[in-house]
Formats: structure tokens, C-alpha cells, sequence
């Protein structure tokens, strides 16, 4: 059984590891990569829950899984936005007066 350091040094070290996923899978398939890891996301989130062990304070796993959703969630916003915005230029910028 982890302690909680040794448990909060786990979740900080695949935070480092699937944010760097993340990123070369958008650098390289855009979009779609994006459900795909959000899917992956979100089933972890639930195999978290359903296993949740009592003795390794499963409230703060659940918790630091559903931040780390809400960090991904906000970072892909972001970065669609700004996608959307380069598509649209070059879509239009031969129409713009």
C-alpha cells in the first residue's frame, strides 16, 4: 500500500507523462487524437472509481484525477480555439475585403 507522498509522486508523474502525450499526439493527428485521449481519460477516471481502495484515501485520487480531467479539459479548449481560428484564416483569408 503507497502512502500518500508516494501516491501523490505518482499521480504528479503521470500528469508530466500523458500531458506529453497529449501534446505529440495533437502535434501529429490534430483533433481527433483529442477524443481519443479524452476517452482514455475518462475510462481511467472510472476504473479509478469502481476500484477506489478504501485504505489509500480514495476521495483524494478521485479528486486528483477529476483536476487533472478539468486541466486536460481546459488545455484542449484552448488549444481548438486557436486551431479553429488558424483554419478559419486560411479558409477566408483570400475572401476577406
Amino acid at each position: 500500500m503507497m502512502n500518500y507522498d508516494e501516491r501523490r509522486a505518482e499521480i504528479r508523474k503521470d500528469r508530466e507523462y500523458y500531458g506529453s502525450q497529449w501534446k505529440r499526439h495533437l502535434d501529429r493527428y490534430g483533433l481527433p487524437a483529442y477524443f481519443y485521449e479524452l476517452a482514455g481519460i475518462v475510462g481511467r477516471l472510472e476504473s479509478l472509481i469502481i476500484d477506489a481502495d478504501p485504505t489509500m484515501v480514495p476521495s483524494q485520487d478521485i479528486e486528483d484525477k477529476l483536476i487533472d480531467l478539468g486541466n486536460y479539459a481546459s488545455f484542449m479548449y484552448d488549444w481548438m480555439q486557436e486551431r479553429k481560428a488558424k483554419i478559419e484564416h486560411e479558409v477566408f483569408k483570400d475572401k476577406l475585403p
